[in-house]
Formats: structure tokens, C-alpha cells, sequence
């Protein structure tokens, strides 16, 4: 039983220098690690502003000796920054372009020697910005309500009711205006307020990114006010008159101004360069309306008329 002891104690011994040998070896021996970079993006010019974002790591890939990279990884393990120098990578047409090659010099520059580069994830990354040029533009709602029966949208306020853009010179002039988030709702009854995400183009930053959004819906009903018709492009001898005098508008109202609506917020009128030989009557037009009015119909659309000499 002691001998069967000390023959393990001895097998042992030998496993572990056979371990360690195996280890020593295995360090001598290249391979390939990877390293976990945090990326930074030096010397900038003062005026000049991402509109992308600029990825906060990156994975490289190196081939060393294993013992050199143990080390590496051991000692270094808190400085594993990897600096892209603005000036010495392709800018163009508002793109900082950080190809392959400029990853390869800017992880020369932080690792020692014995250490060669395999490849990096991402392996390119393009990076958009501005030379510090913004506008204000409006926003432009970008969503679906449906509301249900007798209601209707008569208003879409947002706060702020325009934002701040920079965007590279190839895509400035070219943004009039930022939608919001495309979203649906369905069967609405009352106003919606909601915070809604700006879709900026690729390239672009705004500022703010969001909005705050008031859609409001109220409950229209449908009101008959008279109008009376006039004419238009009359010669100052003639005077027409129409048969009727006066012609009935009726239109969708909401609550707020269903009391304060009359004939006189509306322009009706006939045109006396439609008549022509054999002409009996004259189509009436909508000139004027109040912007809260909504599917405005008009009671008769067409008129008899008789044209007369002024006193």
C-alpha cells in the first residue's frame, strides 16, 4: 500500500513536469489572440462634428508567441486604447474613412514588437461628419391615425416644431425637412400625446433627436350655414345677378368652433368669363373657407343667372 503511495506521488511529479513542459512549449509556439481595443478618434479639428457614430470598441485579431501575448494581455490589460489620428485617414466628401490599412498602423503603434496583424471586426469603418454647418428644419409627421366615427384630426402641434441638423456638404441642401418615426393608431377618440423618435438619413444628426407630439382629435358635426354669391371679373357696366341669390355650405365642424361659424367665413362666387353663347347657368366657387372647416359641400352647385346693365 506505501509503495502503491509513493508510485502515484511519483507519477504525479512527472505529470506536473510534463505539464509544465508542455506549457513552455505551447508559449514558443505562435498563435493567434484576440484583443478587445476601445476606439478613439484623435486630433479633430475644432469645427468639425460626427453626424454617425463612431463605434466604441473594436476586436483585433494578432499573431505572436503565445508567452509574448500572455504577457501582453497581462501587463497591459487597463491601456488597450486604439487611437485614429483625424489627419492621417481619407476624408471625403464629409466620410472619414478608417480602412484596413489605418487600423494596421494605429495597432502597430500600441502593441510591441513580435506582434503581427491578422485582421480587425469591423474591418472598415466609415465614419460621417460635418464641418460644423447647421440649418433649422421643420418636421414632417410621418405616422397613420384613423380615428373613429365623427372624429378627426384638426391639429398636430410638436415641441420643438423644428430641429437642428449638420450633415455632410453632399447631403446639407438637400434635407428640407425630418419625419418622425412612422406608428399607427387605430380607432382613436380622443388627442394623443407621445414622444416620437426623429428618422434622420444615414449621415445626418439632429438635434433634438425627438419631439414631443400633440395630435389632436376632437368631435366634428356636420353644420348649414347660407352664403351669398358674388361675381368675379365683372366689367364695371354689367352687373350680374344669380338665381338663387345665396347658396347653402355645409361642412364639419369641430366643437371649439361650431357656435362661431357663419356665411360670411366663406367666398362664394360665379365667374362671368365662363359665359359663353347658349350659357344658362354657371358653376359657383369655393374662393375662401376657414382652415378648421372640413369636407366643405356646396347647395347647388350650379346657378341660373341674368346679366344686367348698371344704372
Amino acid at each position: 500500500m506505501i509503495r502503491l503511495s509513493r508510485n502515484f506521488l511519483v507519477f504525479l511529479v512527472f505529470l506536473g513536469i510534463s505539464v509544465v513542459f508542455w506549457c513552455m512549449q505551447t508559449l514558443q509556439d505562435k498563435g493567434e489572440v484576440d484583443v478587445e481595443f476601445s476606439l478613439s478618434i484623435v486630433d479633430v479639428p475644432s469645427n468639425v462634428i460626427f453626424t454617425s457614430e463612431v463605434p466604441e470598441n473594436m476586436s483585433v485579431k494578432l499573431n505572436s508567441k503565445g508567452w509574448t501575448a500572455l504577457k501582453y494581455l497581462i501587463t497591459k490589460r487597463e491601456s488597450h486604447t486604439l487611437e485614429i489620428n483625424f489627419n492621417e485617414v481619407n476624408t471625403s466628401k464629409g466620410v472619414l474613412e478608417i480602412d484596413g490599412n489605418a487600423i494596421r498602423r494605429a495597432v502597430a503603434k500600441r502593441t510591441p514588437d513580435g506582434f503581427t496583424f491578422v485582421s480587425s471586426k469591423p474591418s472598415k469603418i466609415d465614419v460621417y461628419y460635418s464641418n460644423g454647418a447647421h440649418k433649422r428644419v421643420p418636421i414632417k409627421f410621418a405616422g397613420n391615425v384613423k380615428t373613429s366615427e365623427q372624429r378627426h384630426i384638426c391639429g398636430i402641434i410638436f415641441s420643438p416644431d423644428s430641429v437642428d441638423i449638420y450633415a455632410p456638404d453632399n447631403l446639407y441642401n438637400r434635407i428640407q425637412s425630418i419625419s418622425t418615426e412612422e406608428i399607427t393608431w387605430e380607432d382613436v377618440k380622443d388627442t394623443i400625446n407621445v414622444k416620437l423618435a426623429l428618422n434622420a438619413p444615414q449621415g445626418v444628426k439632429v438635434e433634438p433627436d425627438s419631439v414631443l407630439t400633440r395630435i389632436c382629435v376632437d368631435l366634428f358635426t356636420d353644420m348649414t350655414v347660407p352664403v351669398k354669391i358674388l361675381s368675379e371679373n365683372m366689367p364695371s357696366n354689367l352687373y350680374l345677378r344669380t338665381f338663387p341669390q345665396q347658396v347653402e355650405v355645409t361642412c364639419l365642424v369641430n366643437s371649439a368652433h361650431y357656435n362661431k361659424l357663419t356665411g360670411e367665413d366663406f367666398l362664394i362666387v360665379v365667374d362671368y368669363k365662363e359665359i359663353k353663347e347658349n350659357t344658362t347657368k354657371l358653376r359657383v366657387y369655393l374662393r375662401q373657407k376657414p382652415d378648421f372647416a372640413r369636407n366643405i359641400r356646396i347647395s347647388p352647385e350650379y346657378v341660373e343667372f341674368v346679366v344686367e346693365k348698371e344704372n
